[in-house]
């Protein structure tokens, strides 16, 4: 069941940023400002999806290494 969950979670990704930029070219066609709102409105959900990967066990499920946290490894300097 996870790993149809997993796939599932893939397609949505791929639909949602697909629509962006259906979105997007559509706003360049016709200059529709809704069309650019639509567009910035499925990209962050396409981020918003994009997180659930990095708090799941999908990584490990599918056979694939986690990514790195960013800000956990990034280093500040000392004052």
């Amino acid at each position: 069941m996870e790993l149809a969950l997993f796939y599932y979670t893939l397609l949505m990704l791929l639909v949602s940023i697909l629509v962006a930029a259906v979105c997007l070219s559509s706003y360049l066609v016709s200059r529709k400002k809704t069309m650019l709102f639509l567009s910035v409105a499925f990209a962050f959900y396409f981020f918003d999806i994009s997180l659930y990967f990095k708090t799941s066990s999908s990584f490990a499920q599918a056979g694939m290494r986690s990514p790195p946290d960013i800000l956990s490894s990034a280093r500040l300097p000392r004052c």
